[in-house]
């Protein structure tokens, strides 16, 4: 009944009146098919066909469907993941498809598909990059969410070499009328076993706006990873968080990882957490978040900086905290060396809001792990500004306990963040923590701290 309802709907809109639309078929990046005209949600995007011997372009994965939009009522399809690379092609993986649009009345948008894996080399082709994850779809006009960026990864193994690739979360779909913007995607970057190599980039995604009071969405997390002998030096940028507008809360960014795993992995480059989303007209700035810098059983980690995401302004509200920052290494033969880590600022409050605190930065020695010739900053706190308060300055320290060593180090508090206006007063300066721990816990500690010690 309900097909014969939609067969001249079909045939002259290409929308049936009612119901779901149809999926893209896998394996050929066919897109979703739309939402009925009064309700159902949009159909699914079709994975992208993987690549194949041949041509020079058809190693290549094929991208993603997108998914279908809703009309009226009714959430967006899901983008279809991109096609897997030709093995040992050193081609690139398909990128996903888009997420389709939330229905006008009600309805979330879909999530954007997954980027697809690049191919790993052969001895007459460089290896390929991860295909980029897919935007998420936007959300309907009454209090939707906007769907999730894709991931994207690339990713060698077994002795395989990854040179100057990027991998690069997708963006999340904005949120309307009080929604939630989408968070964004991952982005990944994985070296793993003797002799495998990896370098680039690994980017999360923004996360999507949140509108007329709706919260931002999460930036997306990324990573640079080298485990069981492999090497890994990259940028590793957590995601944007998605700005909250009209009186909502800019969301968080993502955190940034660039680490080491096992013996004989090491790692190297630069760790910066997202930065959290402004919130205007009263709403409060996202928190930064977290980029870190880790070597575990007995991995090397070498000229790393790690740097906490600032955190995003408020607008006659909080100003976001700063993220936070770590070096650490943990386990026998496990080294952190030549690192600095830096807490994120905190967001600026401007027309009588609060500026935002800055984040503690941590050099972290356990289990026998060694940090030498490593510096931490903490984060200065947000300006309070026409008539604010000024935000405190994060803290910095240094803990080694259980056999652990750090050495030739220096800490330093951040600054206090200024407050303008009759009668208020800028933030106070963060503390240099340089407390060595018992002698009994076999600890060694030198250098000296900083500036701003209580």
């Amino acid at each position: 009944m309900q097909d014969a309802i939609n067969a001249p709907f079909l045939q002259f809109t290409g929308r049936p009146l009612v119901g779901p639309g149809t999926d893209g078929a896998p394996g050929t990046g066919q897109a979703g098919g739309p939402g009925g005209w009064l309700w159902g949600d949009g159909g699914d995007g079709g994975d992208g066909g993987s690549g194949t011997p041949g041509t020079a372009t058809s190693p290549a994965g094929g991208a993603g469907g997108a998914g279908g939009s809703a009309f009226l009522f009714g959430s967006g399809g899901h983008g279809g993941s991109g096609g897997t690379a030709y093995a040992g092609s050193g081609a690139v993986g398909g990128t996903g498809g888009n997420g389709g649009a939330g229905g006008l009345i009600f309805g979330g948008g879909g999530a954007g598909g997954v980027g697809g894996l690049g191919a790993a080399g052969s001895a007459t082709a460089a290896p390929g990059m991860g295909g980029h994850g897919g935007a998420g779809g936007a959300g309907g006009t009454n209090h939707a969410s906007g769907g999730r960026g894709g991931d994207a990864t690339i990713s060698t193994s077994g002795g395989g070499t990854i040179t100057g690739g990027t991998a690069t979360g997708g963006v999340g779909g904005a949120g309307t009328t009080g929604g939630s913007g989408g968070g964004g995607g991952s982005g990944a970057l994985f070296a793993n076993g003797a002799g495998s190599s990896a370098s680039g980039s690994a980017i999360g995604g923004y996360g999507g706006v949140g509108t007329t009071g709706g919260l931002g969405g999460v930036g997306g997390y990324a990573q640079v990873s080298a485990s069981n002998g492999g090497t890994a030096t990259g940028t590793v940028s957590g995601g944007y968080g998605g700005a909250g507008t009209t009186g909502g809360h800019g969301g968080g960014g993502g955190n940034a990882f660039l680490r080491a795993y096992g013996a004989g992995s090491s790692a190297s480059g630069i760790s910066i957490g997202g930065a959290g989303g402004a919130g205007t007209a009263g709403g409060y700035g996202g928190s930064g978040n977290y980029a870190s810098i880790r070597g575990y059983s007995g991995a090397t980690v070498t000229d790393g900086t790690a740097t906490g995401g600032g955190g995003g302004a408020g607008t006659g509200g909080r100003g976001g905290l700063g993220g936070s920052a770590t070096l650490f290494a943990n386990g026998a033969g496990s080294s952190v060396a030549t690192g600095a880590a830096t807490g994120g600022v905190g967001g600026a409050g401007s027309t009588g809001g609060i500026g935002g605190a800055g984040n503690i930065a941590r050099i972290t020695a356990i289990g026998g792990g060694t940090v030498t010739s490593s510096a931490t900053n903490g984060g200065a706190g947000g300006d309070g500004i026409t008539d604010g308060i000024g935000g405190n300055g994060g803290g910095s320290t240094f803990t080694a306990n259980t056999g652990g060593t750090i050495d030739t180090r220096t800490g330093t508090g951040g600054n206090g963040g200024s407050g303008t206006g009759l009668g208020n007063t800028g933030g106070n300066g963060g503390a240099a923590d340089l407390t060595a721990p018992p002698d009994w816990m076999g600890v060694d500690l030198f250098g000296t701290p900083g500036a701003n010690v209580p």
